[in-house]
């Protein structure tokens, strides 16, 4: 039931009466008042529910001898109530340097901001928006363009941080109308960008020949398979990744 604001013609007067229609049919009416034609203004509320589709509306004013004018140029309204369909969370991508990978529900990241991988509903239309939650809180959006519809997948970057512990993520989708997707289907991933202390080098060791050998810093050695002992920080967990460096001169 939108509510109609139309400006009043300069010749119009207390006690002329404006009538509203939807194609053809007269809907609704209202007699203007001083303030109306103080204001220059009227607005009309309509009194039953437009179906869903486009309507086209018209005004006209009949003054108070019963001379009614041409209807005004038509304005075409499209009802739509009806809740799409939710975009699908593919999966993350976690693309924090030294460890990029694709993350599946339950996986853990350092990543604060992944991006989502989502498949779109049949009915997305462009200019609809994208809303992504973390739980029950909005923390990104995106508007669809017609590229996105051409697309079999489309890839969106978070734009706030996530902070470290499980989230429980599911995005939504709102059409032109304002009507927004219901979406149970949630995607879960446990964050931590807490940096570890950093793992200590014991020594070097080559094992070629019949003896171990440490190589001090600096020294030549022929075996090109070293082995190297390292000891973890005291938080280090399973699966935890060591990453070794080196140069080569």
């Amino acid at each position: 039931r939108p509510t109609f604001n139309i400006t009043l013609p300069e010749d119009a007067v207390e006690g002329d009466t404006i009538k509203l229609y939807n194609g053809d049919r007269f809907i609704v009416s209202a007699i203007l008042n001083n303030t109306n034609i103080t204001d220059k203004t009227i607005a009309l509320e309509l009194t039953d529910d437009l179906k869903d589709g486009t309507h086209h509306f018209s005004v006209s004013i009949t003054d108070i001898a019963g001379n009614t004018s041409d209807k005004s140029t038509i304005s075409d309204i499209i009802i739509n109530t009806k809740t799409p369909i939710s975009p699908t969370i593919n999966n993350l991508k976690d693309d924090v340097e030294s460890y990029v990978k694709t993350l599946e529900d339950g996986d853990l990241t350092n990543d604060k901001r992944p991006s989502f991988n989502i498949t779109l509903a049949d009915d997305t239309m462009v200019d609809d928006i994208i809303v992504i939650y973390d739980g029950d809180k909005s923390i990104s959006g995106y508007t669809v363009t017609s590229d996105d519809l051409k697309a079999d997948t489309i890839n969106i970057n978070s734009t706030n941080d996530l902070s470290d512990g499980s989230h429980i993520l599911k995005v939504t989708l709102i059409n032109n109308a304002g009507n927004e997707s219901t979406n149970e289907d949630t995607f879960k991933i446990e964050v931590d960008s807490t940096a570890y202390a950093a793992p200590k080098l014991l020594d070097v060791i080559d094992d070629i020949g019949e003896e171990n050998v440490e190589v001090g810093n600096g020294d030549k050695t022929k075996d090109v398979k070293l082995t190297f002992n390292i000891e973890l920080p005291d938080d280090a967990s399973v699966d935890d990744v060591i990453i070794l460096y080196g140069n080569e001169d």
